[in-house]
């Protein structure tokens, strides 16, 4: 439930960025106007969103791999709501705060490509609340990189365990049937036990392999997939906390290029994202497909 609201939320992104940019590109103005602040309030909205539901994500699989606690679906449900008001009502405070806000801290950056918050402020009104967005941002990103290190550990520390578990059975296997010095008949005896306790041992770890085959390929295609999300997501964010970090330190902005090959890293994490899902789940992707050829079929049968 929640890959499916996080890639919506990122498409929902990626449609709203490219609309404001057509605008731009049609002379709308973005400096003064409506649209700029337009932007940034969405912008902020929509990243938000994005970060709560890959930092809901990141936390459900580590409670459910790592504190072995189940996820009901409707703590998910109300997570998703609850992450989706907070982002919002944490966009709208500072408007509460400071009244001027729009015209004195929300601005067009560098690149020219979109408007965020004026991070190399020296307002201190303003600072203050660009310190709690910056906690905000870097808390979901130091969070999941925490929590999936934490995963893999434990992941790893299974395999081993099992590993283990089958060398100690192998050793217990060929310790059961010592060799006899009673001649012939024992060695026989010896012999014909060890073939029948053989075919035993195949058919209970065929039976072990077919009980928990399906389950652990299942856990193992959802960590790959929530691993993908994660690392994309820290590839794609952690340039612009470093970029936020430096403005809010040095009160300087950074270069065009810098901020645009920043905020491009942002964009194709929302863009990624969808693929990923699509990736790894089946079922996801197989209703997708079956869509695309409804409505494929359909287009043909109207013409």
């Amino acid at each position: 439930m929640i890959t499916i609201s996080l890639c919506a939320a990122d498409l929902i992104n990626s449609a709203i960025n490219c609309v404001l940019n057509i605008m731009r590109l049609a002379g709308v103005d973005s400096n003064e106007g409506f649209l700029c602040p337009l932007d940034a309030c969405l912008l902020i909205i929509g990243c938000g969103i994005t970060l709560l539901y890959c930092l809901g994500l990141t936390l459900f699989r580590y409670l459910s791999l790592v504190k072995r606690t189940k996820i009901s679906r409707g703590f998910a449900f109300w997570f998703i709501i609850g992450a989706a008001l907070l982002t919002i009502a944490t966009t709208l405070f500072p408007f509460l705060v400071k009244s001027d806000w729009a015209t004195s801290i929300l601005v067009m950056r560098p690149s020219g490509t979109y408007c965020i918050l004026f991070w190399a402020t020296t307002d201190w009104t303003a600072k203050w609340i660009l310190i709690v967005m910056l906690i905000w941002i870097a808390s979901p990103v130091v969070f999941i990189g925490w929590a999936y290190y934490c995963i893999y550990a434990t992941f790893q520390s299974s395999v081993n365990a099992l590993q283990d578990n089958f060398e100690e059975s192998g050793k217990h296997s060929s310790n059961s049937h010592p060799a006899t010095k009673s001649g012939q008949a024992s060695s026989v005896s010896s012999a014909t036990s060890a073939s029948i306790l053989k075919p035993k041992e195949k058919r209970s770890s065929k039976f072990i392999k077919a009980a928990t085959g399906s389950t652990e390929e299942e856990q193992t295609r959802l960590l790959y997939q929530s691993v993908s999300i994660a690392g994309v997501f820290l590839v794609g964010w952690s340039p612009y906390v470093v970029l936020i970090l430096y403005e809010m330190s040095t009160n300087t902005t950074v270069s065009a290029i810098i901020d645009f090959l920043c905020v491009y890293c942002v964009i194709l994490n929302q863009l990624i994202n969808p693929f990923l899902v699509l990736f790894f789940n089946r079922q996801i992707s197989d209703n997708v497909r079956k869509l695309l050829y409804k409505v494929e079929t359909a287009a043909l049968t109207d013409i």
